[in-house]
């Protein structure tokens, strides 16, 4: 147990904790079953997940899919965490979907807002891409797959998303043919039912404009969507980048501090205006355990940030 002192405040006694993974009486029973073909969640790899909040319950986390030894999957599972048990535990349970479900796959994008997941692109058993975009209902559990017209994000692997006012963003990645991309694109989630079409909306082209990249990271903090690292399939960065949602613009994000080393395949999540960086491959392409905070709060809207080591 360490202290350290990150941009003004103590954070004391950090330490990992351990908790057993429990599962619904009716997934437990579907999982021992060998007639139900239900695979456990884990161990996968190249499932998606998101996070839905709501104002009422606790955040939901939702992961779907991915690849095991046998075969790749659609199957979706809910995980829930109730912080204020005498014993806190984390809950999977399967989710019964219905409707038009996603074929299996791998990689795909997902994403929570407004009582729905949104789910785009991924790798599938088939040479054919799948260019719907997939969206379920969490109260009814009912899919619905939307044809999109037009130019579309052909990306496969290492992007990542966001939803912000209504719509549904995706940045980077590389392709089927392990191309890498800078490109950004949208959809207005709202236009799903009728005639929904992707815009690009930022290009690799552009003057000011990140590297394009591959298996970074990304938050979204206020009007940004913070970029952190990732690789070109060459040079791995550590590199900061922040996109305007409004004002549709990039700028580049001055850090001090203890800035990460280079990574790529990182884990990153957001606490408040705080966001956490754990592990990744460097340069080397090793294996790094290391643990970082970016403190998101930049005084007079100025592009410069700090990063502190915590762990």
């Amino acid at each position: 147990m360490t202290e350290h002192n990150h941009i003004g405040q103590y954070y004391s006694n950090i330490d990992w904790t351990h908790h057993q993974l429990m599962y619904t009486f009716v997934t437990r029973h579907r999982i021992v079953k060998a007639f139900n073909k239900l695979q456990p969640p884990f161990p996968r790899t190249g499932a998606s997940s998101a996070i839905h909040r709501s104002l009422i319950n606790p955040p939901t986390m939702f992961f779907f899919g991915g690849s095991s030894i046998q075969n790749q999957h659609n199957d979706l599972y809910r995980f829930t965490f109730d912080p204020n048990d005498s014993k806190p535990s984390l809950t999977a349970g399967i989710v019964n979907t219905r409707g038009q479900a996603p074929a299996p796959r791998s990689h795909a994008i997902l994403s929570a807002t407004d009582g729905h997941l949104f789910l785009w692109g991924g790798q599938t058993n088939s040479n054919v891409l799948d260019h719907h975009l997939y969206r379920l209902s969490l109260s009814t559990n009912y899919w619905n797959h939307y044809i999109i017209s037009g130019p579309s994000p052909a990306l496969l692997f290492g992007s990542s998303s966001a939803i912000f006012e209504g719509f549904l963003y995706v940045y980077a990645g590389h392709n089927v043919n392990r191309s890498v991309q800078g490109d950004m694109w949208r959809i207005e989630l709202d236009s799903l039912p009728s005639v929904p079409s992707w815009e690009l909306i930022s290009s690799s082209k552009d003057q000011i404009c990140p590297p394009a990249r591959t298996s970074h990271s990304a938050v979204v903090s206020s009007n940004s969507w913070i970029i952190f690292g990732g690789t070109d399939g060459v040079n791995v960065f550590n590199d900061l980048w922040d996109y305007r949602f409004r004002e549709k613009n990039w700028r580049q994000v001055s850090a001090n501090g203890s800035v990460p080393p280079p990574r790529k395949d990182h884990l990153v999540t957001q606490v408040k205006d705080h966001m956490y960086v754990f592990g990744g491959h460097d340069v080397s392409d090793h294996k790094i355990f290391d643990f970082f905070a970016l403190d998101l709060i930049n005084p007079c809207g100025k592009a410069v940030v700090a990063w502190d080591e915590t762990i």
